[in-house]
């Protein structure tokens, strides 16, 4: 039962949001205010956010949060490493008007 409800809400996250779907890193930008934008090598699939749509191969994140730091970390081990990431937006244009925000990622071995 675990398994089966697992499965459907990673499946409801893929039609809600943007995905990136293992994917290098170009760039990351961190600006002063802990803000961070991240540039992907794939564009996005799934459905992303209409705001962000000029931007599909783009996420945005803050550091403000725990959360966020442990993302900044995350992908900044991963560029370093040039390690592929599977990322996850939330759907909505949280932190710049015209660019997804990150929810979650997985790092690729």
């Amino acid at each position: 039962m675990a398994l089966a409800v697992s499965i459907l809400f990673a499946a409801s996250i893929s039609f809600a949001a943007g995905v990136i779907n293992i994917a290098g890193i170009n760039e990351i930008h961190y600006y002063p205010d802990g803000l961070v934008i991240v540039d992907f090598d794939e564009n996005m699939g799934g459905s992303p956010a209409a705001c962000g749509a000029k931007n599909n191969n783009t996420l945005a994140f803050s550091t403000k949060t725990e959360e966020g730091k442990i993302l900044y970390t995350s992908l900044y081990g991963a560029d370093l490493a040039e390690k592929k990431v599977y990322a996850v937006g939330t759907g909505k244009c949280e932190h710049f008007s015209d660019i997804e925000s990150l929810s979650w990622i997985k790092v690729k071995k």
